[in-house]
């Protein structure tokens, strides 16, 4: 009797073995798929945060165009500016609604309100920037002005001369400085002015040695100065109709010291 019950107890153990190792892969089992389902859960947020993202960047990139100040004084002078803002060197600005802006190839794209977006609109704010290097304000409309001027009377032949000037402008700075001298025969020449390294305010041009061939008196009688807005002043000898009186009168004298 005894030994017929041993093999009833060995299919006892080995049940219960099979049942310990079916639970463990079950186990198992559930694991894996919660890490697929995280790993999924994870990569869909970085899909979703990374399509918010470029949403964003091509929406603003699309509201945005960068046009040049003469557009911008046409665009204000036509009242289709309702905001300007200015800030790290740029103007920005919001046009009204309706506005349509056309590029260079002729490309046209309308802006509405959002609420009224229809088609290939856009919704506003269509900003428009221009990079102002020296940081000019857009009212800039007061020309630079002449402070001093500077040259030696007396020069010989062949000799370089130099004129300096110092200028001012208090917004968009100076920009260009011709100068225009004439002798008694109305013999004319005219150079322009460039900032001087050395000495800050000053511009210097040269009158060039090749045009001074013989004993010769040469005064200034024209001097223009601008800014990087456009905006110019004009010096003569005399105040007139034409322009102010320059500083000082400026007469060069050119010496023939040749034997």
């Amino acid at each position: 009797m005894g030994r017929g019950r041993r093999p009833y107890i060995k299919e006892i153990v080995m049940d219960n073995n099979q049942n310990k190792n079916s639970n463990d892969n079950k186990n198992k089992k559930n694991i894996n798929g919660l890490l697929i389902l995280v790993g999924w859960a994870v990569g869909l947020t970085i899909l979703f945060n990374y399509l918010s993202a470029y949403s964003r960047q091509a929406s603003t990139a699309a509201t945005t165009h960068e046009i040049m100040y003469s557009e911008f004084l046409e665009l204000v002078e036509t009242d289709k500016v309702t905001e300007v803002v200015f800030t790290d060197g740029k103007l920005e600005i919001t046009t009204e609604e309706g506005y349509v802006y056309t590029d260079e190839a002729g490309n046209a794209q309308t802006y509405c309100r959002p609420e009224n977006v229809r088609g290939s609109q856009l919704a506003l704010p269509c900003t428009a920037s221009f990079q102002a290097k020296t940081g000019q304000k857009a009212e800039d409309d007061t020309p630079p002005v002449v402070l001093e001027l500077e040259m030696e009377p007396r020069t010989s032949v062949g000799y370089n001369t130099t004129l300096r000037v110092r200028a001012a402008d208090d917004r968009s700075g100076v920009d260009t400085i011709r100068a225009r001298f004439e002798n008694d025969e109305y013999g004319v020449i005219v150079f322009s002015l460039y900032p001087d390294l050395e000495r800050e305010g000053w511009f210097t041009g040269h009158i060039p040695g090749a045009r001074l061939t013989r004993w010769d008196q040469y005064e200034l009688t024209r001097l223009v100065v601008a800014d990087k807005a456009g905006n110019r002043r004009t010096y003569l000898p005399e105040v007139g109709a034409r322009g102010e009186e320059l500083p000082r009168q400026v007469v060069l004298t050119v010496d023939d010291n040749r034997d």
